[in-house]
């Protein structure tokens, strides 16, 4: 799990990835993280590896987000509706 987590960390550090999927990496690297304190102990090195990688992600995360340039309500309106006439690019 740790070496798909790293993956993902680096994935999402080059700005790739779906943020939607994002989201929910997150949700699966917390729920194994407390998986792993469960199963080895709060002490444990395994847990403080689990919750390391936990960081690292959540930081990837937020340092992509600072990164992006915030959504305007035509840019939500074009992702939901990208075959609108509003939303439609002409070449010239």
């Amino acid at each position: 799990m740790v070496q798909a987590i790293d993956r993902q960390i680096a994935a999402i550090k080059r700005g790739e990835g779906d943020p939607e999927h994002i989201h929910e990496l997150a949700q699966d690297a917390l729920a194994w993280a407390r998986k792993v304190t469960k199963e080895k102990g709060e002490g444990s090195s395994e847990s403080a590896s689990a919750w390391d990688t936990v960081e690292e992600l959540l930081a990837a995360i937020a340092h992509r987000r600072n990164q992006q340039p915030p959504e305007n309500s035509l840019d939500r309106y074009c992702r939901d509706r990208p075959e609108a006439d509003e939303c439609k690019v002409y070449d010239l």
